[in-house]
């Protein structure tokens, strides 16, 4: 899930490699899931498109979706796990996904499993948030016009420290 539209669009329109450390946090992210996909036997990394939309579900049972998050955080569960777990959970369909959290600063419970359920009319309301914020990135795309894609808000600004585009994004785009 791209939590930033218009990291989206400048990754569309200007994609670099990724830095040492992204490229570090895709690799132990990688391991993490493979180690996890191996002790469950649970498809990782399982493909979806629906609305146009395509995305990557860490691991997928057939029935539920599977979110690995790992945070140096030593509690609580930020929103945007539970929203991107919610968006896959719409693609598929399911009204029940888990979140297996990974607390590198926990050394006594390092690991936490968490079952989140929809009801159909939250999974409808999902459903139309993937379908808005897609179709706001595709005109943004054809008009090449970041500039009316929103702006990260909401607790969600951390993302910007690191991100490639910040300076496009500042300059409106």
């Amino acid at each position: 899930m791209t939590y930033c539209l218009r990291a989206a669009y400048f990754n569309k329109v200007n994609p670099k490699p990724p830095t040492e450390t992204q490229l570090g946090y895709y690799v132990d992210g990688y391991r993490r899931h493979l180690a996890l996909q191996t002790l469950t036997n649970i498809e990782r990394e399982f493909r979806i498109e629906k609305y146009g939309i395509k995305g990557s579900i860490d691991l997928y049972d057939g029935r539920e979706p599977i979110e690995v998050k790992t945070t140096r955080a030593i509690s609580g569960i930020p929103q945007h796990y539970i929203n991107q777990l919610g968006f896959y959970c719409a693609i598929v369909d399911s009204q029940r996904g888990h979140l297996i959290i990974q607390r590198l600063n926990n050394k006594e419970m390092p690991w936490e499993w968490h079952t989140v359920e929809w009801t159909q009319d939250e999974l409808k309301e999902l459903c139309f948030n993937i379908v808005h914020r897609s179709s706001l990135l595709k005109t943004a795309l054809t008009l090449q016009k970041p500039g009316i894609l929103p702006i990260v808000g909401g607790g969600m600004t951390w993302i910007c420290t690191n991100c490639q585009h910040k300076n496009e994004c500042a300059n409106g785009g």
